[in-house]
């Protein structure tokens, strides 16, 4: 048996980014990965260490679900409305980009 506690969230968020996020590639799933590394990991421990009110108190795996659906969906946005954007996906800039927006609307939509 293993706790989820101890297995935190990295679980579910390298399996979507390895299996559930559409129209991926290697290049992308990296840059996720890395991002993953360096920005999700402090976001949530700043917003449960350090924030005292929360306007809806989340666990860790809710937000970094919302973050995927959030990313997911605009990416599909993009896509379905120019499919030839698909390749802009493969630019670490605007991978980043679509990540830190999905990053701040879903582990900032708990703060006040």
């Amino acid at each position: 048996y293993v706790d989820p506690k101890d297995l935190r969230y990295m679980p579910y968020f390298t399996r979507w980014i390895r299996h559930e996020l559409p129209n991926t590639n290697e290049e992308e799933q990296s840059i996720l990965q890395a991002l993953g590394a360096k920005y999700l990991e402090a976001a949530i421990e700043f917003v449960l260490t350090e924030i005292k009110t929360l306007v809806l108190p989340q666990c860790e795996l809710n937000m970094v679900k919302q973050l995927c659906a959030i990313y997911q969906s605009v990416c599909a946005l993009d896509i379905n409305q120019k499919p030839s954007n698909l390749h802009c996906r493969q630019d670490a800039d605007i991978v980043e980009s679509i990540f830190i927006f999905a990053l701040v609307w879903s582990v900032g939509a708990t703060l006040s």
